[in-house]
């Protein structure tokens, strides 16, 4: 049982379980959006368009039950004409929302967000949303070389 966490390998990029630069004609490979968004896919360059605070899109959950486990989500962020988060959602044994931990951005560039795993999480996502209200115009962020990793020595390489 000594060796029982790498069964639960994060790595350095835990989405690289999916191609990235492939999916749905409009979405990255396991990726999905809230209902309000309209996403568009170029080469991997993955743009996000909502009106609607708090919508966005997110990975698929992963399996991830260790509480105290520093997560980090991150991704090169191209454009934005509204302000965004990213961050992760930390799910229960029934993937309901237990909580989501995001820092906000404006800015372009390489962003990430670290936050720590807590007790009652068993699965979590990277995700990024909008965060801010509506103007009734929608606002979008453009990324690429989206990453969701840990620095937790247990948990990594």
């Amino acid at each position: 049982m000594a060796n029982l966490s790498r069964a639960w390998y994060l790595g350095r990029n835990a989405l690289k379980l999916y191609d990235l630069s492939q999916g749905a004609s409009n979405l990255l490979s396991g990726l999905s959006k809230d209902a309000s968004v309209t996403a568009t896919l170029s080469t991997g360059s993955q743009t996000v368009a909502t009106d609607t605070e708090d919508d966005g899109v997110e990975f698929e959950a992963m399996l991830f039950p260790f509480e105290g486990a520093t997560v980090i989500a991150s991704a090169d962020f191209s454009g934005a004409t509204v302000r965004f988060n990213i961050g992760v959602r930390f799910l229960d044994a029934d993937k309901d929302v237990i909580s989501e931990s995001l820092s906000d951005f404006i800015a372009t560039g390489r962003r990430s967000h670290t936050a720590t795993v807590p007790s009652t999480a068993v699965y979590i996502q990277w995700i990024s949303t909008r965060n801010e209200a509506s103007a009734a115009d929608d606002g979008e962020w453009t990324f690429t070389r989206p990453a969701l990793r840990t620095n937790s020595e247990s948990y990594s390489d």
